[in-house]
């Protein structure tokens, strides 16, 4: 559109000839006045109509080999975006242990004591007589008995525990005779050295040559009483007696008689001791993904989340944290995290604060052994390295543990996501390519409308389009489009949780477009329902997302601009500006003339309003011919220009409105000639200039 200033300007010979006049008024002051008439051309404004002004947003246009035009068109109807965020919601169920240790462990142990021949023989002459060192002596005291003493002995295993109490254990005894005596009764005693409590005691019968095993639950005898590190073992109560069925006896004062003791499979409420490397915490945990409603999940790719882990401990000795998810990996890496936990002071505590990040980990929610879905397993340790050091550690120490999954973002996911309803408000969207057409109406010869859609969703579903109305809110014509059946779509291709995906393109026709078109919408209406997974889980567990997808509805149109034009009305408004005017008020009557060059191949026909500075009409001009179409010569080629000159007297009435002006507004109305489809190409246009043909009547005095 173009834009001109309104002028006037008098040509030279006139100001030479009034500049005269002045001079002769000043030299023949008592002539009587003097007038003339003058008679003056000039151009007012000019302007040039378009295919942008026909088509507004000319980025749609088109132009085939032959420079017609044709209106590419397309609009967003509908989106689905993102569904990810309204789909999935992970939450994983803190893992949180408020426990006492489970259960501490102490090393076996083995100890032992023996008597010799000699030792029990001791000081009795007698015996010494009758059985020498280092000889075989003849049985003749078959079925004697004696009583030796035996003094006790201490076992020192301070080195291993000062005090435990046991909660499991077990006390393995062996006796072993390699005497020529055979001890027909004896009392095997184990207590404590410093508190004198028995642990154990039993009566034992064993020959010569013999070796019993013997086996006790140690927990179940001391009965809650700890065992220290000071053992004292006892053989009292002894009945010796030569064996009754030997003719002879081998003696040798080192032989000997023993009990060797193991304690094992000790587990200790508390203990003083030194603690071999163990476990404290064993927790492996199977839990559900919360608030999944319909959702099943089985595999996702985490954008962004951090385990935050706390522990708070009683236990007086350093320990290691390990944490496993063993069904989340990255480039194979199972995730994991060790931490270091100091000791507790002494009655006190002490508390570890720390995250650990897991962005971009692959999670696999299908349970331990593949087979669920929803289901997260992880792993929680707390151990101790052994010190070798004495400490102190009871089952009455706590370990607080809280381990946290947060801020489960996804990039992707798998699974089956239900059978969602798409919730789709009615809603209006703009047409805005005819918007310049202010009224009329244009039978197109051709054209293709679809509804196009892009699934980049991993899901398949169903739109129904139940309404779907064109508007044209100028002139309040719609029309309705025929029922559209319901319009199955595909899932997207999955190329992979790594290579993203490939959306599926479907297009749906829509019939007799050119129906639609012909009442130049500038609106469309619709009404869409839907639905996600239509067919249930099938097949199963297919079902996709990946951050960023969509589905999305588009309007697609596609129009030649060959088309019969039935009133269709532009509007164009021209500046000018009245200031350059010289003696507006000596202009006594005039002509505007019009001259347009036209090459567009429509007949036309012209108004123009003239507007005041407010915008206000004061006066228009209604052309009664109309301005010829271009001349068409060859049907595949733009019309060649015609020219028609459209003249308007002026009225001293009107004079006044015009020369009070500042715009005039220009409305051309087309019509095909003879209704024959015209096509329209990219040098058409409707080139208008306006001239004044103005009369003056000038006058001076002498």
């Amino acid at each position: 559109m173009y834009f001109h200033k309104m002028y006037f300007r008098i040509k030279t010979p006139l100001l030479l000839f009034i500049s005269s006049l002045i001079f002769l008024s000043s030299c023949f002051k008592d002539l009587d006045q003097i007038s003339w008439d003058a008679q003056i051309v000039t151009p007012i404004a000019k302007t040039s109509l378009t295919i942008s002004d026909l088509i507004d947003d000319t980025t749609n246009i088109r132009a085939d080999e032959n420079k017609q035009l044709k209106l590419v068109y397309r609009q967003k109807i509908y989106s689905y975006d993102n569904p990810l965020s309204d789909l999935i919601n992970i939450q994983i169920r803190p893992l949180i242990k408020d426990v006492t240790l489970q259960s501490l462990e102490l090393s076996p142990q083995s100890f032992g004591s023996t008597i010799t021949l000699g030792e029990i023989i001791g000081d009795n002459t007698f015996l010494q007589m009758v059985f020498p060192d280092d000889s075989t002596v003849k049985n003749d005291y078959k079925g004697f008995t004696f009583s030796p003493k035996v003094d006790p002995f201490l076992v020192d295993i301070s080195n291993f525990l000062e005090s435990a109490v046991l909660t499991h254990g077990t006390l393995g005894i062996q006796l072993f005779n390699n005497l020529p005596l055979n001890f027909s009764s004896l009392d095997l005693e184990l207590s404590n050295t410093a508190n004198k409590t028995v642990i154990y005691t039993k009566k034992y019968s064993i020959n010569s040559g013999q070796t019993i095993n013997d086996q006790i639950d140690l927990a179940q005898a001391l009965n809650g009483k700890p065992i220290e590190g000071n053992l004292t073992v006892e053989i009292k109560n002894i009945q010796a007696q030569t064996p009754p069925n030997k003719d002879s006896l081998d003696i040798d004062y080192s032989d000997s008689f023993g009990a060797i003791m193991q304690l094992s499979g000790l587990k200790v409420s508390e203990a003083t001791a030194i603690f071999p490397a163990q476990n404290l915490v064993d927790a492996r945990d199977t839990v559900g993904l919360l608030g999944m409603g319909d959702v099943e999940l089985t595999k996702a790719k985490i954008k962004q989340g951090r385990v935050s882990a706390k522990v708070t401990s009683t236990v007086e000795s350093d320990m290691e944290m390990e944490y496993y998810i063993p069904s989340a990996t990255l480039n194979g890496n199972v995730f994991n995290f060790l931490a270091d936990v100091p000791a507790a002071p002494p009655g006190g505590s002490y508390q570890f604060l720390e995250e650990f990040p897991y962005d971009n980990y692959i999670f696999d929610f299908t349970g331990k052994d593949g087979t669920l879905t929803n289901t997260f397993y992880n792993e929680l340790y707390a151990r101790i390295d052994s010190t070798g050091e004495l400490i102190h550690l009871s089952l009455e120490d706590t370990l607080s543990m809280e381990i946290r999954v947060e801020e489960m973002t996804p990039s992707y996911v798998e699974g089956y996501f239900g059978q969602e309803t798409l919730t789709i408000d009615p809603d209006t969207i703009l047409i805005d390519f005819f918007t310049a057409f202010k009224a009329g109406s244009a039978d197109f010869e051709s054209a293709k409308m679809n509804i196009t859609i892009e699934n980049g969703l991993g899901i398949d579903g169903q739109l129904k389009f139940d309404q779907l109305t064109a508007l044209n809110t100028h002139n309040g014509t719609s029309y309705n489009l025929p029922g559209l059946t319901p319009f199955t779509i595909q899932e997207a291709t999955n190329l992979g949780i790594n290579n993203g995906f490939v959306p599926n393109v479907q297009t749906l026709s829509i019939p007799n477009p050119e129906k639609l078109l012909s009442i130049l919408p500038n609106k469309l209406f619709y009404k869409i329902s839907g639905q996600l997974n239509p067919n249930g889980n099938s097949p199963a567990y297919n079902d996709f997302l990946f951050e960023g997808s969509s589905l999305t509805a588009f309007l697609d149109v596609e129009v030649p601009l060959s088309f019969k034009a039935n009133g269709i009305k532009l509007i164009d408004t021209v500046q000018y500006n009245d200031e350059t005017i010289a003696a507006p008020e000596e202009i006594t009557s005039g002509t505007l003339r019009f001259i347009v060059q036209n090459t567009f191949p429509f007949n036309s026909q012209l108004k123009a309003y003239f507007l005041n500075p407010n915008n206000i009409i004061i006066d228009s001009l209604i052309a009664l011919e109309p301005i010829k179409s271009g001349t068409i010569t060859n049907n595949n080629s733009p019309a060649t220009s015609v020219e028609t000159v459209l003249e308007f007297p002026i009225s001293n009435a009107s004079l006044k409105n015009v020369l009070a002006s500042n715009n005039i507004i220009l409305e051309v109305v087309f019509n095909s000639p003879n209704m024959q489809y015209s096509k329209i190409y990219a040098s058409n246009s409707l080139d208008i200039q306006i001239t004044a043909d103005f009369k003056y009547a000038a006058k001076t005095g002498f």
